[in-house]
């Protein structure tokens, strides 16, 4: 059997506020080798590179993580965000190549806590933007996410971002990407960006519907029941 090579080819960073105060800085390595595909769209959402996109017919978002809101948080399972278009409670996303892209493949496997994969709606080749950290060895992470990454530093923070949540995923105080960007091999920022003061809030979930209902997404995501939860594994 080949080897499979997860050297870290990347390395990029998310500062983390909660209720408001700064909670630290999370440095994830990027596993480029083994998902170059995958790895790319989460870099250039890090560093905000890919611009912006046109989500409906009245509404443009930044294809970037910072301002982004952590939405579902269970401790000792996962630590999810990810939702670059803001929309209620993490039911949307976007990835730098379009609305979605296939999984790229499963050479990464599940080890145990610190690894960087790719949250989805339960549907199989649908990755976007949202992300999940996991926060312990779990089963049904075996199969069907991609994983492409982990955590050098911080785990410390995600660990205390972890006591906010809830057996349900909600989290006792809002916690948000605060900045975002890639690191060379000293830890100086290569690209960065901080959260825009007028990003919007989250879409309300009348609003959302709203969109839809009239037509104004002008492409909907498939299989969206209930958000990109990773509830649904089969």
């Amino acid at each position: 059997m080949t080897e499979v090579d997860d050297s870290v080819t990347h390395r990029v960073y998310m500062d983390f506020s909660v209720g408001g105060s700064d909670a630290g800085r999370v440095v994830f390595g990027l596993c480029g080798k083994a998902c170059p595909r995958t790895v790319e769209n989460f870099r250039c959402l890090c560093t905000g590179e890919a611009g912006s996109v046109k989500v409906s017919k009245k509404r443009t978002v930044r294809l970037h993580y910072a301002g982004t809101a952590v939405h579902r948080v269970v401790p000792g399972f996962i630590v999810q965000g990810g939702d670059v278009t803001h929309s209620a409670g993490g039911t949307g996303g976007r990835s730098i190549y379009g609305p979605s892209f296939d999984d790229e493949n499963f050479k990464l496997k599940h080890t145990g806590a610190g690894q960087l994969l790719m949250a989805h709606f339960g549907v199989a080749n649908n990755n976007q933007s949202q992300w999940a950290v996991t926060l312990g060895h779990i089963s049904e992470f075996e199969r069907g996410h991609v994983f492409f990454g982990r955590v050098l530093e911080g785990m410390e923070v995600l660990q205390a971002i972890a006591m906010e949540g809830s057996a349900e995923g909600f989290t006792a105080r809002p916690v948000v990407v605060e900045a975002c960007g890639e690191l060379d091999e000293s830890g100086a920022p290569i690209e960065e960006v901080s959260r825009p003061a007028d990003e919007p809030p989250a879409l309300s979930a009348e609003v959302a519907e709203a969109e839809a209902e009239d037509g104004l997404r002008l492409e909907p995501n498939e299989g969206a029941g209930g958000g990109q939860s990773l509830d649904a594994l089969d």
